[in-house]
């Protein structure tokens, strides 16, 4: 193999070397999706009121975990539409009603307002109920 082969062989391999080095952040920011988690309490001194971790977050993947450390059974009910918290039921996605335990809600939404609730009858005329808001 001759010197000006070989120059030409490193050469090469360095330029597809920093070619990939440049496309790698691109792939893993097209591959990656940020999910966004939130916690939704409820607690024995407080068995009527959700505790959010956040009140607002940006659009895309949520991941809303409830914890029911009541001794009555809950769940977690996000309105698929925004009654401005006036509401005491509505259609939307749901945790299971749960005692003592936790839930997982998975969702996408989009930028707005979204109501949530407890869907146990009575529960949120009695104040299981607030407003999340999506940038």
């Amino acid at each position: 193999m001759t010197f000006r082969f070989s120059r030409f062989l490193l050469l090469a391999a360095v330029a597809a070397s920093a070619a990939l080095l440049a496309a790698i952040p691109a792939l893993a920011s097209s591959a990656s999706t940020k999910t966004t988690a939130i916690t939704a309490t409820v607690t024995k001194a407080n068995e009527f009121k959700f505790n959010l971790s956040k009140s607002t977050v940006p659009a895309g993947a949520v991941t809303i975990k409830f914890v029911n450390q009541g001794s009555l059974g809950h769940n977690f009910t996000l309105c698929s539409s925004n009654k401005g918290g006036t509401g005491n039921s509505c259609k939307g996605k749901s945790t299971p009603t749960i005692t003592s335990a936790t839930a997982t809600l998975k969702v996408t939404l989009t930028a707005g307002k979204y109501e949530y609730m407890c869907s146990v009858p009575g529960h949120a005329a009695a104040g299981m109920k607030g407003i999340l808001t999506v940038k």
